[in-house]
C-alpha cells in the first residue's frame, strides 16, 4: 500500500484481515526503488499521487506485478498487470488487443464478411 488518504488506510486494515494477505504500508513519498526492493505482488497506490515514472520502474523492474490505483474521491480503481513482451510486430499487438477485445476480426477476415 502506498498512500496517505483515509481511503487507503481503510483498504489496508481490510486487506490485512484477508488470510494469506501480507500487507506492508508505506506513506508517499516513496521510491519506486526502495518499493521494488520489498518484491510485491501487488501494489496499491492513490492515483494522482504518484508520477507516471513511478508506476513504469515498478512495472518494468517486477513482471507481473499487479498495480492498482486508487482514486479516492470516485472509489475507482484502476488495474494495471504487467506483462513484458519484446520485438513486438504489428500482428502480435493485434493478438494481444484480440484477447482483450473478442469482436476484432480474426487474421485475415474483414468485419461483416461472415465467419
Amino acid at each position: 500500500m502506498c498512500g496517505n488518504s483515509v481511503a487507503l488506510a481503510g483498504i489496508t486494515t481490510s486487506l490485512g484481515l484477508e488470510v494469506g494477505c501480507d500487507v506492508v504500508a508505506q506513506t508517499l513519498p516513496m521510491g519506486a526503488g526502495d518499493l521494488c526492493k520489498l518484491h510485491p505482488r501487488v501494489v496499491i497506490f492513490e492515483l494522482g499521487a504518484v508520477s507516471h515514472d513511478w508506476i513504469y520502474t515498478l512495472s518494468s523492474a517486477i513482471p507481473g506485478l499487479l498495480l492498482i490505483g486508487i482514486d479516492p474521491e470516485t472509489n475507482r480503481a484502476l488495474l494495471l498487470q504487467t506483462r513484458q513482451a519484446v520485438d513486438l510486430s504489428s500482428r502480435d499487438l493485434a493478438e494481444i488487443i484480440r484477447q482483450v477485445e473478442p469482436t476484432l476480426p480474426a487474421p485475415g477476415k474483414k468485419p461483416g464478411h461472415g465467419a
